[in-house]
């Protein structure tokens, strides 16, 4: 029974023992997949290149911005447990004996724009007037967590994520002299946008973040310990943004709507030569239904056609010229009463002054990104419905013919 018991206790001494060993020289590091499941440890540096996670084309939009400092432009794109591994790009612990127990380093490639907003440096993008700062958080990999706060990139230069262990099994599997991999670096990123008045971007401008080198940042233990330089590798991380498209204030679908609207015709209906002389023709109603639109606050709208009337330029010309279509004759058009206007507004052809105003009846609930595949996953759109008239006239005192008409406009419609 006295032997026994001695056997007993020399078991249980060795097994704590092992699973104690070195562990003030836990250190974590990172790297390729060279040392997956051979204990081996990472063999070389790696790029990964993150998409925009929503597919698709995401249009951002922003507001005119009058400030010749930046402003903060409300616009975010966000990236959730981005993960390295998906790439076989991994985390590496060992608590070889000398290792340093020093965190992972993160530092950038972003280019500095010498400006500031909201506390924190702004980098420059391929648009004048746009800079955006990158801040990650939420870093982990497989039972692993850090407990280091937002990081926003570049503030301070460089940043340090420090992990510990949070279960049983990593914990034993990182008591090793040579390298087990853990799973890979996830962590989240939030790019926010500023913007200037010197922002005044063509429409579906793509947006990309400026760097020097092949990445935007990048994690590595700069100082694991002598016995694991040679092992202690980089993951460099991108963002791949061509999916990603600048837009001013706008609405991205417009439908020709009315009693008398078949696609995109208004159809005016018959009319006597004495009706038309006599100014008695009935207006015809229809409306533009401007839908999907973000951020707008106000609408302009003016009148274009190649054809106006000989004697009265207020009128759209009859563009069909055979010997059996109609003379003398045009169509007026009118914008409806709203808020800007108390009364009837005529839109002059092809005059760069006259411009019928509209302002945005709803603001919507939009965070400013739009994609055309998921329209309301960024907030709600809305619709605003500019409403005309269109009456047959005749043009000045001209004689009028009885025949064929018809007329061509283009409505010319810019948002605020």
């Amino acid at each position: 029974m006295k032997s026994a018991f001695r056997y007993f206790l020399f078991l249980w001494i060795i097994t704590a023992s092992i699973n104690n060993v070195n562990a003030e020289n836990l250190t974590f590091m990172v790297g390729d997949d060279a040392g997956v499941g051979n204990l081996n440890g990472p063999s070389g540096d790696k790029l990964i290149s993150f998409s925009y996670p929503v597919g698709g084309v995401n249009n951002i939009v922003f507001y005119n911005p009058t400030s010749t400092t930046p402003t903060n432009a409300k616009i975010k794109l966000y990236w959730s447990e981005l993960d390295t591994s998906s790439s076989r790009r991994f985390v590496y612990c060992t608590s070889k004996n000398n290792s340093s127990g020093m965190p992972i380093t993160v530092r950038h490639n972003m280019v500095d724009s010498g400006k500031m907003a909201d506390g924190h440096r702004l980098y420059e993008t391929n648009v004048t007037g746009l800079y955006y700062t990158l801040m990650l958080n939420r870093f982990w990999s497989y039972e692993l967590r850090s407990s280091s706060p937002d990081i926003y990139v570049g503030d301070d230069g460089w940043h340090t994520v420090q992990f510990s262990i949070t279960g049983d099994y990593i914990r034993g599997q990182c008591n090793t002299s040579r390298y087990q991999a853990v799973g890979g670096l996830l962590h989240d990123a939030t790019v926010e946008f500023y913007t200037d008045s010197s922002f005044n971007p063509a429409p579906n401008t793509n947006v990309q973040l400026k760097h020097t080198g092949d990445y935007l940042y990048s994690f590595a233990n700069e100082g694991p310990g002598v016995p694991n330089v040679s092992a202690s590798k980089m993951l460099k991380i991108n963002f791949n943004l061509t999916d990603i498209n600048i837009q001013l204030p706008t609405c991205f679908t417009s439908i020709l709507l009315g009693e008398s609207v078949t696609r995109s015709t208004v159809n005016l209906g018959e009319y006597t030569v004495g009706q038309i002389t006599s100014d008695s023709a009935t207006p015809v109603n229809f409306q533009i239904s401007l839908q999907n639109c973000v951020r707008i606050s106000s609408i302009k709208t003016k009148l274009k056609s190649n054809v106006v009337g000989v004697n009265n330029p207020l009128l759209l010309g009859n563009t069909l010229t055979g010997t059996d279509d109609a003379k003398g004759a045009g169509v007026l058009i009118e914008g409806l009463p709203n808020s800007k206007n108390s009364q009837n507004f005529t839109l002059k052809p092809n005059d760069e002054t006259s411009s019928y105003n509209d302002a945005e009846d709803d603001p919507g609930e939009n965070n400013g990104i739009y994609n055309p595949d998921y329209p309301n996953a960024n907030g709600r759109t809305t619709t605003q419905d500019l409403k005309f008239q269109a009456t047959l006239k005749r043009d000045g005192n001209a004689t009028v013919k009885p025949g064929g008409f018809k007329a061509t406009s283009t409505f010319q419609v810019t948002y605020e």
